[in-house]
């Protein structure tokens, strides 16, 4: 069993916490983690994260359309993990959202088109 958990990653999901609908615990690379480590041994921090927040994310969806509905999302979850301590990764978000990480960068470079390289802003300012 162990293993299988190590093999798929299951360490990354906190299947024990509660969550309200539509929210999801993950857990993320932590906000004091230094650059340089390989990600697998990087200090980690558990977060709730809001994937779909009901009828104003369908509203979202209706109006402007998909891919403002995951712009949206993006700027959620990456703010809800920064104020629990954690740090999203490109390849998180993507992960995540089901898009290919290349979504991502694209969303990130429209979100943030002077930056573009951090789906974590906050930190950087």
């Amino acid at each position: 069993m162990e293993t299988v958990k190590e093999k798929y990653e299951l360490h990354r999901w906190d299947l024990d916490r509660e969550t309200d609908p539509g929210q999801i615990s993950r857990q993320v690379i932590a906000v004091h983690a230094k650059h340089g480590p390989r990600l697998r041994k990087l200090p980690m921090a558990t977060v709730v994260l809001t994937l779909d927040s009901g009828k104003e994310d369908q509203d979202v969806r209706r109006i402007h359309g998909t891919k403002s509905l995951r712009h949206i999302r993006i700027i959620r979850i990456t703010e809800e993990a920064l104020d629990q301590g954690g740090i999203l990764t490109q390849e998180g978000l993507s992960d995540l959202l089901s898009v290919d990480v290349r979504t991502i960068r694209r969303d990130i470079q429209a979100l943030y088109p002077a930056k573009g390289s951090c789906a974590n802003e906050r930190r950087l300012s």
